[in-house]
């Protein structure tokens, strides 16, 4: 039942992942990350009910409310004081089956942001209101106040209502690239649509491509070992795609860190690189995995 994500058990795992996110950024960075940008993909609605959307919006500072009987009602606020840090900005890019098939969980991170945005406090300790505002100013400079605002709040992007994917692969596949910007702005062309309350594929591109200058970190989920992240060209047409993109607008470097709650009771973020070296030690190059994938013929 997509009415009930996040559930609450999944709900505990994404605050431990969010948790996990800030530590890992503050250790190497010192400081923390103003704009995270999120993959988020349907496999953790039905895989996972909801674990990577808790993350989101407990980094945000905001919390699902439930109503007896599991459904979420709606989101509210968490004081900064609970917190005990800024509301990290999070912007997100949904998969075609997810803004197929769950809208509602489009609607209840727009909801968050919007709420968030409109939040009398400092915006050094709320990103999401520091960056709205930035957008807002230039908005007005095409928009009404309430256009401007509205469009500056959205967070939530994906490809056009009817298509699927992210471009990126296609792109890689056909040789049709030669420098990271290209591959960039294929994903920025893939990805301008925006989505959330009243909103269902809104063409966003350049309020997209503004809020890709602050992202200083993306991030993938995977919640089972049935797959990895060497095992389907949607890894990089998502998260590398994200990643060139948002170092092609900014200038800057991003951090690509990686969720893993294959281990509900352990759940971990690592940088890319040591994921991509988890993989191949433990796949890609151990003849015990080889052989016991060719037990099973080709397939």
């Amino acid at each position: 039942d997509v009415m009930k994500i996040p559930t609450q058990a999944a709900w505990n795992i994404g605050m431990k992942l969010a948790d996990a996110l800030l530590e890992s950024y503050l250790e190497s960075e010192g400081r923390y990350p103003e704009n995270v940008g999120f993959v988020l993909w349907c496999t953790d609605i039905f895989r996972a009910d909801g674990e990577e959307v808790a993350q989101i919006l407990y980094l945000m500072g905001a919390r699902t409310t439930w109503q007896e009987n599991g459904t979420v009602r709606s989101v509210e606020i968490i004081p900064l004081e609970e917190l005990g840090r800024p509301r990290i900005d999070c912007t997100v890019r949904v998969s075609g089956v997810l803004r197929d098939a769950s809208p509602n969980i489009m609607e209840l991170i727009d909801e968050a942001a919007q709420k968030i945005a409109a939040l009398s406090e400092p915006i050094e300790q709320n990103y999401i209101k520091k960056h709205t505002l930035e957008k807002m100013k230039r908005l007005l400079e095409q928009y009404d106040e309430e256009t401007a605002k509205r469009k500056a709040s959205y967070r939530v992007f994906g490809m056009k209502p009817g298509a699927y994917g992210a471009g990126v692969n296609l792109a890689v596949f056909a040789s049709a690239w030669k420098e990271d910007k290209d591959l960039g702005d294929v994903f920025i062309d893939w990805s301008g649509y925006a989505y959330g309350k009243d909103v269902f594929g809104e063409e966003n591109h350049r309020e997209f491509a503004d809020l890709l200058k602050t992202v200083e970190v993306t991030y993938l989920k995977k919640e089972s070992d049935e797959f990895d992240i060497l095992d389907c060209c949607g890894n990089f047409a998502y998260h590398g795609g994200f990643t060139v993109a948002a170092k092609s607008v900014s200038g800057n470097e991003v951090a690509t860190y990686y969720g893993d709650t294959r281990d509900p009771d352990r759940p971990a973020v690592r940088d890319m690189k040591d994921e991509i070296e988890r993989v191949v030690r433990t796949r890609l190059l151990n003849p015990k995995w080889i052989e016991g994938k060719k037990r099973h013929g080709y397939k």
